[in-house]
Parts: C-alpha cells; structure tokens; sequence
C-alpha cells in the first residue's frame, strides 16, 4: 500500500513538471535561448539546375522567395560565387546561416525560381528551419531538371 501511494505521488509530481513549451514544435515562434552554444560550421543549402541529359544549366538570373509573404530574401544580384570557389555548373545558393532569422524552427516554405531569357525555367520548392544554430532542409529535391 505504501509503495502505490509513492508511486502515485511520483507519477503526478512527473506530470505537473511538464512544460508544454519545452516540447519540440509546440511554439514555433518562441525564440531561441540566448546563451545558446553553436558550431562554428556555417550551413548552405545549394540547388543544382541540370538539363535532361544531367547536366549543369547556367541560369540568367534566380531568386529565392519566401512563400508567405512573397519577400525575395535571395536574388542573383544579392549572391556571387566567390572568387577562387569552384562550383558544379548550375548550382545555386538557395539558402544558408546568414538568413537563419528569415525563417523559423518549425521551417516556413521558399521558392527558388530560375530564369533564361527573361522566361521562369526552374521551379523548386523547399521547406527550411533551424535549430536556433545552423538552417536545416525540411523538404525539397535539391536538384531541378529543367526541358533546355
């Protein structure tokens, strides 16, 4: 009898000590701690645009735009690749650390969009989040077969 009435106590002191806000997905917008210890890894999410025949299309321009609100948080104007870096044909930043506050722990959707001659070629949609330290790719085909 005396080991229930424990157990019983034990039980419910475990259950009243939950916090709904510390489970994982509850609160997508509560923020992130802010003494918080990150890798010193820096995190990019890249596209390739291949052709049918696999492979790499030089793309006029693209831009990478936040589904909600339809805000461009990347174009070709704002992304170069850097001098000395060598990247596959076709590849493109989609997404990386610097723009960690543009989205949210729970993810929200981007459209990456890629035009030849003024004319959208390349459609791709991915679901991005963080865990308050690097992005993480949620969903989406990290390559986009286009008709060139």
């Amino acid at each position: 009898m005396r080991f229930s009435i424990v157990s019983i106590l034990f039980i419910g002191l475990i259950i009243l000590a939950c916090n709904k806000n510390s489970r994982v997905n509850d609160d997508c917008e509560s923020g992130c701690k802010p003494n918080r210890v990150c890798t010193e890894e820096f995190r990019s999410l890249m596209v390739q645009v291949i052709n049918r025949s696999q492979a790499g299309v030089e793309l006029d321009s693209f831009k990478v735009i936040r589904v909600s609100d339809q805000k461009i948080i990347l174009d070709n104007s704002k992304w170069q690749p850097s001098p000395g870096v060598s990247y596959m044909p076709g590849a493109y930043l989609v997404y990386s650390d610097a723009y960690r506050d543009e989205t949210s722990v729970c993810g929200e959707d981007f459209v990456f969009k890629g035009y030849l001659d003024n004319q959208a070629v390349a459609n791709g949609v991915f679901k991005i989040a963080h865990d308050c330290c690097h992005i993480n790719l949620v969903s989406g085909d990290t390559k986009i077969v286009i008709d060139k």
